[in-house]
């Protein structure tokens, strides 16, 4: 429990400072006066000041902020804005600023994975096995055939298979795969199981690759696609109630 928590903060922490961060350089690199770069909230633990801007960590790791003159009525202490207030600045600078922070965050997602692609490898949507009688050896399917396609979706990695496979509600899906060179489409109808409570496609996929430096920043990049689009699917399957909050985690 106390691994996890400490985990959690690490992470929170730095999803926190990057989203921030961008804020924060951009408006540095186009005028706009920063009043307080601070990580965290609560009681001030620590600051310094620099270039007209504080620095602080507060004590609890649950947030934090970057605050630019003017913003939200905010004002110098005789109460007229400078010319690096946030209000003065053109349009597409505060809209620059202010997408800078989501888009940081995804920058640093896509380090993080760089790092996990380098470190670990991916699995590869390639068909290792064959289910006697299922979906996938009744639409012709054979160990070796590389899925590259499913209902107009483009796969890149093993996970995305299961994904797909995981989520489905009995539609047949149309596949694409590749074999000796060759592309293949075929409609594959998934069965039910009454064991598992869920529809299967009938084959197992996943060979590992150990990434060259191109292919990890290629990876990188479907690996990140995979969990953005992972994470709206699970959230649009909250919301319609085709998930419980229990099996929510992260």
């Amino acid at each position: 429990m106390a691994v996890s928590i400490i985990c959690f903060i690490i992470i929170f922490c730095v999803v926190v400072v990057s989203h921030e961060f961008g804020h924060f350089i951009v408006a540095k690199k186009n005028g706009i006066h920063v009043t307080e770069f601070f990580v965290g909230m609560g009681p001030t633990l620590f600051s310094f000041e620099k270039g007209g801007t504080k620095y602080s960590l507060k004590l609890f790791p649950i947030g934090g902020a970057c605050v630019f003159e003017g913003e939200d009525g905010l004002e110098t202490a005789n109460g007229e804005l400078s010319d690096g207030a946030f209000p003065k600045a053109p349009v597409w600078v505060r809209f620059a600023t202010v997408f800078a922070g989501p888009l940081f965050n995804f920058i640093t997602a896509y380090l993080m994975s760089v790092i996990l692609v380098w470190a670990c490898g991916v699995s590869l949507p390639v068909v290792q096995s064959i289910v006697e009688d299922g979906a996938a050896q009744e639409a012709g399917l054979e160990v070796g055939d590389v899925i590259v396609e499913m209902d107009g979706k483009n796969i890149h990695l093993q996970d995305q298979v299961s994904f797909f496979s995981a989520v489905n509600k009995g539609e047949a899906i149309e596949l694409v795969y590749e074999r000796a060179g060759e592309e293949y489409t075929v409609m594959v109808q998934p069965k039910f199981s009454e064991e598992d409570n869920r529809y299967y496609m009938g084959i197992t996929s996943g060979e590992y690759l150990d990434c060259s430096v191109p292919q990890v920043f290629k990876y990188a990049f479907h690996t990140l696609e995979y969990w953005v689009q992972y994470t709206f699917k699970s959230l649009s399957m909250l919301v319609q109630g085709q998930v419980s909050k229990e099996e929510v985690s992260g």
